[in-house]
């Protein structure tokens, strides 16, 4: 039977977020969709509307659903999200959010979560704790004040750069598979320098078992400034998604080459640090259009 509502019936609450998210594991579980569960284990979500009336009940909001991947989960996770399971997670987050609330949950998204980064203050903490325990002349020689402050300064550059270049190369391998299919490195036109190193790297692999596997697509085997090319030499796939060529490449270059020294770890002053950032807030922005 069709329940109806009138306007005053509604609440507009937003449910609480952790236990609205436990209930759609469960749910998608007792369906049967672990796969689609799993993908979402770590995960925080957040629930907004923007006052806008969905038009499928009268006067309920338009509700999205964000979910926030983990930083080691991301890129797995994005690679197998399909239109597919974006509207069986919708549907199945319409079906846990109270009728009453007056909340249509009309659309997914993704995002990253930084939450999992250490923050400064903890690396601070663990420096410092780590130079009480030797002698003081020597904490002083080894870990001087000032190595910590740059220290401080540039562990917010790492997440930076970690976090843009998974989520370019998450970025290529979804729009290469919409285009190519699971074959799509075949179609990619990737150079001999490019074949080259994931070739060498993943022999390397092979050889040293104790490190960890980079990803289930060799585009994780290559560079920030590998992933720039592999974007121009196939334009006619990435450009419905950037302004130019030559914006995203800029912008790309632009931090690899503040990456390399960080590599090294060397430092780098405010502007580098804040080139880093700027760019990674351009990208990041531009590129999820295509996670929508």
């Amino acid at each position: 039977m069709l329940v109806k509502f009138n306007m005053s019936d509604f609440t507009y609450e937003i449910p609480d977020e952790e236990r609205f998210l436990l209930a759609v594991l469960i749910n998608l579980k007792r369906k049967g969709l672990v796969n689609i569960a799993s993908l979402l284990e770590g995960s925080k979500c957040t629930i907004s509307h923007g006052g806008q009336f969905s038009r499928r009940r009268w006067n309920a909001f338009w509700t999205t659903v964000h979910f926030d991947i983990p930083i080691n989960k991301y890129e797995d996770v994005m690679s197998q999200i399909t239109e597919e399971i974006k509207e069986i997670l919708r549907s199945v987050c319409d079906e846990v959010i109270p009728p009453r609330s007056g909340l249509d949950v009309m659309g997914i998204k993704f995002s990253l979560s930084l939450e999992d980064v250490p923050r400064e203050r903890d690396l601070i903490a663990d420096l410092k704790r780590i130079a009480d325990e030797l002698p003081p002349e020597l904490a002083s020689e080894i870990i001087p004040d000032d190595i910590k402050e740059k220290a401080r300064k540039m562990s917010g550059i790492y997440a930076y750069l970690y976090c843009v270049e998974n989520a370019l190369r998450a970025f290529i391998v979804k729009i290469a598979k919409e285009k190519y299919g699971d074959d799509y490195l075949k179609n990619l036109k990737l150079n001999a320098e490019i074949e080259r190193k994931i070739m060498n790297r993943k022999e390397s692999k092979e050889k040293i078992k104790w490190l960890s596997v980079r990803g289930d697509s060799d585009i994780f085997y290559l560079d920030l400034d590998d992933l720039a090319k592999i974007i121009r030499n196939n334009w006619d796939i990435f450009n419905p998604y950037f302004d130019s060529q030559e914006w995203i490449t800029t912008n790309i270059n632009e931090i690899a080459e503040c990456r390399h020294p960080v590599a090294h770890h060397s430092y780098l002053d405010e502007y580098e640090r804040d080139i880093i950032r700027v760019n990674f807030i351009k990208i990041m922005k531009q590129i999820s259009e295509a996670f929508k």
